[in-house]
């Protein structure tokens, strides 16, 4: 069983695992964090937005088959060991999963709350953008209200 202290112990003495655990923040980006390089979404899952953009091109150096080194591979284990809740949650549903324990049916589960998560997401924040642009065109209006007065 993944605990926080067998996480911790591993991102201290591998440095193969810092970069997976990189990776693993990385893939639990939503698709367009990963575009952008930044947070969006306060959703619990991958970088924080002041790792958001070093995370990404972290991983994105690993994807391209090179390794962290030096100053790179220090800031890297820096960054992961602040995320040890997400590495143990994570750890733990790789194990479900090898060892069969989660179902089918408890994946579709999990995928469909994330989707709806992310709906519910998204409307806060177009219902946000709407306030702005309502708030900005009743500036513009006063402001053109003033100027002909």
């Amino acid at each position: 069983m993944w605990t926080k202290d067998t996480i911790v112990e591993l991102l201290n003495k591998n440095d193969r695992a810092v970069e997976r655990a990189i990776l693993c923040l990385f893939d639990r980006q939503t698709s367009d964090e990963k575009v952008d390089s930044i947070t969006k979404h306060y959703n619990n899952r991958g970088f924080c937005p002041c790792h958001a953009v070093r995370g990404t091109k972290m991983a994105r150096w690993i994807l391209s088959g090179r390794h962290l080194t030096g100053w790179h591979l220090a800031k890297a284990r820096e960054i992961t060991l602040r995320y040890t809740r997400q590495l143990v949650e994570q750890a733990q549903i790789n194990q479900a999963h090898k060892a069969g324990t989660i179902t089918a049916q408890k994946q579709f589960q999990n995928t469909l709350f994330e989707e709806q998560s992310m709906q519910q997401i998204e409307a806060q924040g177009d219902r946000a953008q709407t306030v702005r642009e309502e708030v900005e065109k009743h500036t513009v209006r006063q402001q053109m209200e003033m100027a002909h007065a």
